[in-house]
């Protein structure tokens, strides 16, 4: 066990907030299928729209942090030892580099016709910019003379069987588009809108920090659980499943009685908190990402107890329409949930910089479903009264929210 002290907990704070911590952990996607009138989660592998759309928005934001040439054109022949062999050229690609291809060869229609997300993710808009017809006079590329979007995504898709001439007109305008994200990332308007669009997330994340660390220095041993509901496919299309269809003003009723069960059925004594985000995913519709604490020395069993949730919400709350996916039966390489205790020093670390992180990252969708004024995200009220400090002496955890990480900004749906 680490010894909490201020120096090195703010220390190991600041330092994983910084680092691959700070792009919060990527719980497994989830999509919930109903089976024999049974909704059942199972991991998404698919290559949907919510993929394409998080692999555009996370390939753009790497490009404007980085730096040098992607691409470089290089003879094929010094590299094959032949003087016969055609085309005498080929481009080579960082790992950056191949992400923007694979990109490139993306069917950004079929994105745009099922959802108007260039109006909520600025990242996706930009791309989208740079890829379609005549998008010269809109991105800074008015000096490359007969660029048009539609080449380049054109040259991405014929790659393999472009020829010498074609090849270095390609590379040129790669090379283009690559400083015209960075020009227009890193412009001042661009980084106020970013900013702007942030900031709920930023206040959300500092909410669940402080409510966290309110309930650790008040009880000092917490069962953290996780868990994702969400509704079977099914019925979140209103195509397949007609009047029985999910609509908005059921979700939120469904939050209301969530929590209802959370604060009056479970364990007496056990309850301490909760958190919910509510997001909207682009291949599952409506979704809820649920952070509940309760005390360590009253139950045992995250596991079973975050099962009893979910039953409870399928069955219950959902009437059979809804699925849930229990977090804590899963095994990950960085766990912040399950037991955890005042003086585990690394696992709250990864609690905070990583599982509130995740709950609390930007959602570029919701607004596109949400009424205006509504929230996307609660917190219970953190204890108001703290507990009188038993047995020995503890360490200077009261000076840790001065030293609060602030992480970057995710997509994950």
């Amino acid at each position: 066990m680490i010894e909490i002290t201020e120096e090195s907990c703010n220390a190991e704070l600041d330092a994983l907030a910084l680092s691959e911590a700070a792009t919060a952990l990527r719980y497994r996607t989830v999509r919930f299928e109903l089976q024999n009138n049974n909704v059942t989660a199972t991991l998404d592998t698919s290559d949907g729209v919510a993929g394409d759309a998080t692999r555009i928005t996370d390939c753009v934001k790497a490009i404007i942090d980085s730096s040098g040439a992607l691409y470089e054109l290089v003879s094929r022949r010094r590299m094959l030892g032949t003087v016969n062999y055609l085309p005498l050229v080929e481009i080579k690609a960082t790992v950056l580099g191949e992400r923007l291809l694979r990109c490139l060869r993306t069917d950004i229609d079929r994105i745009t016709d099922l959802y108007p997300i260039e109006e909520f993710n600025p990242y996706f808009k930009l791309f989208r910019q740079l890829t379609m017809p005549g998008a010269v006079g809109r991105t800074g590329l008015d000096s490359i003379e007969s660029w048009s979007g539609s080449v380049v995504c054109d040259y991405a898709h014929r790659q393999r069987q472009l020829v010498d001439e074609e090849l270095e007109d390609f590379i040129k305008h790669l090379g283009a588009v690559v400083e015209a994200i960075r020009k227009e990332g890193r412009s001042k308007c661009f980084k106020w809108g970013i900013k702007a669009f942030e900031k709920p997330a930023k206040e959300n994340y500092d909410s669940l920090v402080s409510m966290i660390r309110a309930n650790l220095a008040a009880c000092h041993h917490l069962l953290v659980l996780r868990i994702d509901l969400g509704y079977a496919q099914h019925y979140c299309d209103p195509a397949l499943s007609g009047e029985q269809a999910i609509k908005y003003e059921e979700v939120r009723q469904h939050r209301v009685k969530l929590i209802r069960f959370l604060k009056r059925r479970l364990p007496k004594g056990a309850y301490r908190g909760y958190a919910l985000k509510l997001e909207f995913g682009l291949d599952k519709t409506y979704h809820y990402h649920v952070l509940v604490l309760l005390n360590g020395d009253v139950v045992r069993e995250g596991a079973t107890i975050s099962k009893l949730i979910g039953e409870y919400w399928k069955q219950y709350i959902t009437e059979g329409k809804g699925g849930a996916y229990n977090c804590n039966a899963a095994t990950y390489k960085d766990s912040g949930i399950g037991s955890v205790k005042y003086d585990d020093a690394e696992k709250r670390v990864i609690l905070e910089t990583v599982v509130a992180a995740y709950l609390t990252k930007p959602d570029y969708y919701i607004r596109m479903t949400k009424t205006d004024g509504h929230r996307a995200f609660w917190t219970s009220h953190p204890p108001e009264i703290r507990a009188k400090r038993r047995g020995r002496k503890r360490s200077k955890v009261e000076a840790l929210p001065r030293a609060q990480p602030r992480p970057r900004p995710l997509t994950h749906h």
